[in-house]
């Protein structure tokens, strides 16, 4: 499938990849995400940082594996850090990790219709401080 869209234009479902490349995509990541994303990235968001240090709430969309909640749950543990993605696979394979801790994973349904999950709708919980996706 790949090869064919490269030749023919369009593009392949996240659903259509083997589970070993979403494994293989999540160890390519997964140290970019625990060694910087804290410590480097965030400092850039000084908005969405100061957010997080008085125990704002932040969503992952896409989350994948749940890399960037687990590490915000760690770097400020009185936030709430979210992750929701419609890749089954990917939050099965998120929430057998050990470290996973107080992060929150949720599957979406891919077929709601658009404008269902909005950042202020996600959880029924009220607004997101920080968002990214």
């Amino acid at each position: 499938k790949v090869a064919d869209a490269f030749r023919n234009g369009g593009g392949v479902m996240f659903e259509d990849y083997s589970d070993d490349f979403h494994e293989i995509s999540d160890m390519m990541n997964r140290g970019a995400y625990e060694r910087r994303f804290v410590s480097m990235w965030l400092k850039e968001m000084p908005s969405a940082l100061a957010a997080l240090e008085k125990g704002g709430r932040a969503l992952d969309f896409g989350t994948g594996a749940g890399r960037v909640p687990i590490n915000l749950s760690k770097a400020f543990p009185n936030s709430a850090c979210i992750g929701v993605d419609s890749h089954e696979g990917s939050i099965a394979m998120a929430r057998r990790l050990p470290e996973l801790g107080a992060a929150e994973l949720r599957r979406l349904n891919p077929a709601l219709p658009t404008g269902t999950l909005t950042p202020d709708r996600a959880d029924g919980k009220g607004i997101f401080d920080y968002g990214l996706g």
